[in-house]
């Protein structure tokens, strides 16, 4: 496509501030830009046949488009991912692969931002130009610092994966900003502890706390006041559109 067109997504102050909660959540479809392939790469192209028709959805095909799709569609898409595949742990294979720059416009604005504190704060405020149903907060205590993203698909039946998404994605955000090394103190995932926790420790390279209200990072509260700026070259970086 030569030029690409925005749908922006209906009513975002009021369900941002939980007046109007009737319409089903819907959010970007680049949230799932690059899963495809990922899917198709791991388990084949049948695989990824199968859960495009259980989503009734080629999601592949609009991945790279400014529009919307319903978080069910999501969720639905990737547990049938991993009903075919038998494999229960497909978030927490895609979730180092993830990333805000892949996130369409709203990602690139988020991005824009010179240091990581305006960066956050950019996402908190737009998060409605990305989702509807979502919302993202703050919070510092005793110098830890928490970056909470409440999903609207919490609990639905594929919801894990898109937990461990969440957080690959929002770790994505820290780490455009932050040196290489740099590590969480910790991620919380809202979703029931699994048996297998110690891979969701090996995938986020740090602990993991389970049975939380919302996905966070917790960090060093000082990252916020100090001048944790982007590297140069990081436009270059990033994919190009469709």
């Amino acid at each position: 496509m030569n030029q690409s067109t925005t749908h922006f997504a209906p009513n975002t102050v009021k369900i941002a501030q939980g007046t109007k909660r009737d319409a089903p959540p819907v959010i970007s479809v680049t949230a799932m830009a690059g899963v495809s392939e990922m899917v198709r790469q791991a388990f084949g192209e049948k695989v990824l046949r199968q859960a495009k028709q259980a989503a009734m959805l080629d999601i592949e095909m609009i991945e790279h488009h400014d529009c919307f799709i319903p978080q069910a569609t999501m969720t639905g898409f990737l547990k049938e991912v991993e009903r075919r595949a038998g494999e229960p742990h497909i978030g927490l294979l895609v979730a180092p692969h993830l990333s805000l720059t892949r996130y369409g416009r709203w990602g690139e604005y988020v991005l824009a931002s010179d240091t990581l504190h305006t960066a956050i704060a950019r996402s908190l405020a737009t998060l409605g130009y990305h989702s509807t149903g979502d919302r993202m907060e703050t919070s510092v205590d005793r110098g830890v610092a928490r970056l909470s993203y409440f999903n609207a698909a919490r609990g639905w039946p594929g919801y894990v994966h898109v937990a461990c998404g969440t957080a690959g994605v929002m770790l994505s955000l820290f780490r455009s900003y932050l040196p290489s090394n740099w590590l969480p103190r910790h991620v919380e995932l809202d979703i029931p502890r699994p048996r297998s926790a110690s891979l969701f420790e090996e995938a986020f390279s740090c602990p993991v706390v389970f049975d939380s209200s919302a996905v966070s990072i917790c960090f060093d509260g000082r990252l916020l006041d100090g001048p944790a700026t982007r590297g140069p070259g990081w436009a270059s970086a990033r994919p190009g559109r469709a």
